[in-house]
């Protein structure tokens, strides 16, 4: 039976854009092990569906894989705002795009060494009103995709973000 591991130290860090904690646990086995954990971010994702039933999806480069991908337009929860109001922000701000109907499909931990909280949303009827404004460390071009091209990237994980993009199509009854 898979039981919980016990922590035995914590020892937080910050990395120019992540909060992180380097965590020792004791196995189940009896050794130590130590695991770098992503801290504490509240993240949205934002599955844009246009007016014209296309999806808006974001392509830029990664540094993890280290190559240009597909993802979704997210990104932090600032403190002061709510997880609907961060979608709203990060979709005009990522794309230039508004969201006519914003829908939360879920919220979920990030990743298995992250403790960050992601709120996966739809957004239908998106319609451009105006140029992306991008932060100075985002070099981000708006795609617009068929469902059709949509399905191919989620199969091939081409897009990055395939939880959110599963909970959409969930939501759209199109599984």
């Amino acid at each position: 039976m898979v039981k919980k591991w016990k922590q035995i130290k914590e020892i937080p860090y910050h990395t120019e854009y992540r909060k992180m904690s380097k965590v020792t646990f004791k196995l189940p086995n009896g050794k130590l092990a130590n695991f770098d954990i992503i801290k504490g971010n509240r993240l949205v994702s934002v599955f844009a569906v246009t007016e014209n039933n296309k999806v808006l999806l974001i392509r830029q480069f990664r540094p993890g894989p280290q190559k240009v991908v597909f993802d979704l337009a997210g990104g932090g929860i600032d403190s002061f705002e709510s997880p609907n109001s961060a979608a709203r922000r990060e979709l005009l701000e990522e794309t230039g795009y508004a969201a006519g109907q914003l829908h939360l499909l879920g919220k979920a931990i990030k990743g298995p060494y992250d403790s960050a909280i992601r709120y996966n949303f739809i957004a239908l009827k998106c319609k451009r009103i105006s140029n992306p404004t991008l932060d100075e460390h985002e070099f981000i071009e708006p795609v617009l995709v068929s469902f059709e091209q949509l399905r191919k990237y989620l199969k091939s994980c081409v897009l990055i973000d395939v939880a959110t993009g599963y909970l959409a199509l969930d939501y759209l009854k199109l599984l």
